[in-house]
């Protein structure tokens, strides 16, 4: 009876441990930023340590089990050796990870990034026929121009634009959406964002002025 009672509370006990959503074995592991902020731990509750550009690399060192939006936060090397958490939805890895948003395109292995890196990349602005659009209105995610862009953050039409250093500046809820152009409106400021995917530009507008040319897209992604 009492060999019973231990096997039954052992079950129970590896019932209630937790499990984490990011094994070890697939970390760490290579991987690129879509710029934001980098945080002293696996949420938007903790303060920003540092941040990080568009197509910066980084080293995924391990997830964290801590999930929003249906990515989870990552352990992360950046600048210099530097380490913080960052966000799976703004970043992609050199595998597929299903807690990490996409695979990077065209991924090149001896491109991984070295703890030793002072400096981060340099880009240069984007032609206009160099502009890269890889989505559409119904499913892109990233909108970028030349000093910052526009992310999705959230299921229910959530957008955050930021600035080129990944600092957040104003917060968005999507109106509407079509086949070439996503609509945001900022209620706190009375702004309408219209980002046209077709024209490559980034319309703007003031309770009920009309929509001006604002900036070039540079790039976007789904």
């Amino acid at each position: 009876m009492r060999g019973f009672l231990q096997l039954v509370m052992l079950g129970l006990l590896a019932l209630s441990t937790p499990a984490s959503a990011s094994p070890d074995v697939d970390f760490p592991q290579p991987g690129t930023s879509y710029g934001g902020k980098v945080r002293g731990g696996p949420g938007m509750q903790y303060q920003q340590v540092g941040s990080l550009r568009e197509g910066d690399s980084i080293l995924i060192l391990n997830g964290t089990g801590a999930m929003m939006n249906g990515y989870e936060w990552f352990l992360i090397r950046f600048h210099n050796g530097r380490t913080g958490y960052q966000w799976g939805g703004i970043m992609c890895s050199q595998k597929p990870y299903p807690t990490i948003y996409r695979v990077c395109p065209g991924y090149q292995p001896q491109a991984a990034p070295q703890p030793t890196f002072q400096n981060p990349p340099v880009t240069q602005p984007a032609q206009v026929d160099e502009v890269q659009i890889k989505a559409n209105g119904f499913n892109v995610v990233v909108v970028n121009y030349n000093g910052g862009g526009f992310v999705r953050t959230g299921i229910h039409g959530q957008w955050t634009e930021s600035d080129h250093f990944g600092n957040e500046k104003f917060y968005f809820q999507q109106k509407s959406h079509d086949p070439v152009s996503v609509t945001l409106f900022d209620a706190s400021r009375n702004v309408t964002i219209k980002l046209n995917l077709s024209r490559r530009k980034i319309l703007y507008g003031e309770g009920n002025q009309p929509l001006r040319d604002l900036y070039d897209i540079t790039y976007a992604d789904k």
